[in-house]
């Protein structure tokens, strides 16, 4: 696949930015968009089988929480309700693969689920509600 210059100049401005072993990392637990969404899927479960190593489940927990902030914030353009339902859906079983990774990203995503109806269980002694503050929201 041909790289575009703008797609080279962002990974070279992310490699800089945060160096060769998060670039890796990023690079790792990305999604193919040329491949088909259900073989996205297939593949992400994979990613992340429980023997990855924990840098990998961070980058990949601190990504999906931010992509179900960003959803909170905006729906993007085309996407319906039942395709916003079935990503937070999704995202809850992704992430259920990834407790026991970092307490607080957990119950971040928790919260974030939660406050949507989506369901996302954690053992009792992975619930710290010490975190929880009201969220900031920067115009």
């Amino acid at each position: 696949m041909i790289q575009s210059k703008i797609q080279i100049r962002l990974k070279m401005k992310f490699l800089l930015n945060f160096g060769e072993e998060v670039s890796g990392i990023v690079k790792e637990v990305t999604d193919d968009k040329s491949l088909p969404k259900q073989e996205r899927k297939r593949l992400q479960n994979r990613k992340m089988h429980p023997t990855k190593a924990k840098k990998q489940k961070l980058v990949k927990l601190a990504d999906k929480l931010y992509n179900l902030r960003d959803l909170s914030k905006e729906t993007p353009v085309g996407w319906t309700v039942e395709r916003v339902a079935e990503y937070r859906n999704w995202s809850s079983r992704v992430c259920s693969g990834l407790v026991g990774t970092n307490t607080l990203l957990e119950n971040l995503i928790k919260t974030e689920l939660e406050s949507h109806g989506v369901e996302f269980s954690l053992p009792s002694n992975r619930i710290d509600k010490s975190h929880l503050v009201p969220k900031f929201r920067f115009a």
